[in-house]
Protein backbone atom coordinates (compact mmCIF):
# COMPACT_ATOMS: atom_id res chain seq x y z
CA UNK A 1 0.00 0.00 0.00
CA UNK A 2 3.23 2.07 0.84
CA UNK A 3 4.39 1.21 -2.52
CA UNK A 4 1.28 2.83 -4.29
CA UNK A 5 1.15 5.74 -2.32
CA UNK A 6 4.65 6.62 -2.99
CA UNK A 7 3.84 6.27 -6.70
CA UNK A 8 0.92 8.04 -6.84
CA UNK A 9 3.01 11.31 -5.37
CA UNK A 10 5.68 10.95 -7.69
CA UNK A 11 3.22 10.37 -10.60
CA UNK A 12 1.63 13.74 -9.91
CA UNK A 13 4.84 15.36 -9.34
CA UNK A 14 5.82 14.57 -12.36
CA UNK A 15 2.84 15.71 -13.82
CA UNK A 16 2.60 18.77 -12.27
CA UNK A 17 6.71 19.54 -13.51
CA UNK A 18 5.47 18.63 -16.97
CA UNK A 19 2.32 20.88 -16.85
CA UNK A 20 4.65 23.85 -15.58
CA UNK A 21 7.17 23.34 -18.78
CA UNK A 22 4.16 23.23 -20.89
CA UNK A 23 2.62 26.42 -19.56
CA UNK A 24 6.40 28.53 -20.05
CA UNK A 25 5.74 27.29 -23.70
CA UNK A 26 2.48 28.53 -24.09
CA UNK A 27 3.10 31.81 -22.50
CA UNK A 28 6.16 32.30 -24.71
CA UNK A 29 4.30 31.44 -27.72
CA UNK A 30 1.72 33.82 -27.02
CA UNK A 31 4.08 36.67 -26.74
CA UNK A 32 5.21 35.47 -30.24
CA UNK A 33 2.01 35.65 -31.47
CA UNK A 34 1.40 38.71 -29.69
CA UNK A 35 4.57 40.34 -31.60
CA UNK A 36 3.53 39.32 -34.91
CA UNK A 37 0.43 40.44 -34.46
CA UNK A 38 1.74 43.72 -33.65
CA UNK A 39 4.55 43.90 -36.14
CA UNK A 40 1.51 42.81 -38.92
CA UNK A 41 -0.70 45.56 -37.87
CA UNK A 42 2.55 48.17 -37.59
CA UNK A 43 3.12 47.24 -41.56
CA UNK A 44 -0.28 47.02 -42.89
CA UNK A 45 -1.48 50.32 -41.00
CA UNK A 46 1.86 52.52 -41.96
CA UNK A 47 1.19 50.92 -45.55
CA UNK A 48 -2.15 52.81 -45.60
CA UNK A 49 -1.48 55.43 -43.94
CA UNK A 50 1.47 56.22 -46.01
CA UNK A 51 -0.07 55.61 -48.97
CA UNK A 52 -0.71 58.74 -51.76
CA UNK A 53 1.83 60.74 -49.46
CA UNK A 54 4.76 61.78 -51.08
CA UNK A 55 7.37 61.34 -48.10
CA UNK A 56 11.43 61.02 -48.19
CA UNK A 57 12.26 58.26 -46.53
CA UNK A 58 15.96 58.81 -46.71
CA UNK A 59 16.24 62.53 -44.93
CA UNK A 60 15.62 62.61 -41.40
CA UNK A 61 13.18 65.36 -42.00
CA UNK A 62 11.16 62.66 -44.05
CA UNK A 63 11.41 59.84 -41.18
CA UNK A 64 10.18 62.54 -39.09
CA UNK A 65 7.26 63.39 -41.18
CA UNK A 66 6.29 59.91 -41.69
CA UNK A 67 6.26 59.31 -37.85
CA UNK A 68 4.51 62.39 -36.88
CA UNK A 69 1.92 60.94 -39.53
CA UNK A 70 1.90 57.41 -37.99
CA UNK A 71 1.55 58.39 -34.52
CA UNK A 72 -1.20 61.13 -35.01
CA UNK A 73 -3.21 58.03 -37.21
CA UNK A 74 -2.88 55.92 -34.49
CA UNK A 75 -3.95 58.39 -31.85
CA UNK A 76 -6.89 59.52 -33.91
CA UNK A 77 -8.10 55.79 -33.80
CA UNK A 78 -7.43 55.12 -30.42
CA UNK A 79 -9.95 58.97 -29.98
CA UNK A 80 -11.82 56.93 -32.05
CA UNK A 81 -12.33 53.29 -30.60
CA UNK A 82 -12.63 55.29 -26.49
CA UNK A 83 -15.38 57.30 -28.23
CA UNK A 84 -17.45 54.37 -30.01
CA UNK A 85 -17.24 52.29 -26.75
CA UNK A 86 -18.53 55.02 -24.23
CA UNK A 87 -21.34 55.79 -26.45
CA UNK A 88 -21.91 51.81 -26.53
CA UNK A 89 -21.82 51.83 -22.93
CA UNK A 90 -24.22 54.97 -22.21
CA UNK A 91 -26.65 52.88 -24.37
CA UNK A 92 -29.85 51.44 -22.76
CA UNK A 93 -29.36 47.37 -23.23
CA UNK A 94 -32.03 46.07 -21.50
CA UNK A 95 -35.02 45.32 -23.92
CA UNK A 96 -37.47 47.39 -24.56
CA UNK A 97 -41.06 45.36 -23.17
CA UNK A 98 -44.33 46.64 -24.14
CA UNK A 99 -47.04 46.25 -22.14
CA UNK A 100 -48.99 43.04 -23.40
CA UNK A 101 -45.28 41.57 -22.98
CA UNK A 102 -44.84 42.99 -19.42
CA UNK A 103 -47.86 41.67 -17.94
CA UNK A 104 -47.09 38.03 -19.09
CA UNK A 105 -44.87 36.05 -16.44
Amino acid sequence: MGGMILFLIVAVLIFVLWGMVEVRHVKHKLYTLLIIGLLLFAVVSGTMVFKGKNIDYSSSEGIFQAGKLYFSFLSLAGKNIFALTSNAVKLDWNPNLSPQNSSKK
